[in-house]
């Protein structure tokens, strides 16, 4: 039998493509939600980009601001794309009713987390 990589969520994911901006080292990069819970989401950013896995990145909704750690990265899926999953460990996820005013920013130096040393 094949290795399986099979992984631990809490609840199911809810597949919706919420378009948004992926702002990287200035650039503003076209970006969507593949599909998202309470917990994490994962995103499609439509251009090859340098995402290391544990970095944390901001979420910008429409009233809160979330903070994210990258949990894997795959550029081989598409040659013109990174696909990322992305794990909630500051703020709550609210993604209802956001359409454009969603941005998505690294965070570089990666900022240390309450509780974090």
């Amino acid at each position: 039998m094949p290795d399986q990589k099979i992984e631990n969520r809490d609840e199911a994911r809810k597949k919706k493509e919420i378009p948004f901006i992926f702002i990287c080292k200035k650039r503003h990069l076209d970006a969507s939600t593949i599909d998202y819970s309470s917990n994490g989401l994962s995103i499609k950013i439509y251009k090859k980009v340098s995402l290391p896995v544990g970095d944390i990145v901001s979420l910008h909704t429409n009233d809160s601001v979330v903070k994210a750690k990258v949990m894997w990265v795959k550029k081989e899926i598409d040659p013109h794309a990174t696909i990322a999953g992305l794990k909630i460990v500051e703020g709550k996820l609210n993604l209802k009713g956001t359409r454009k005013n969603m941005s998505l920013t690294m965070i570089s130096p990666p900022l240390l987390l309450r509780g974090e040393k």
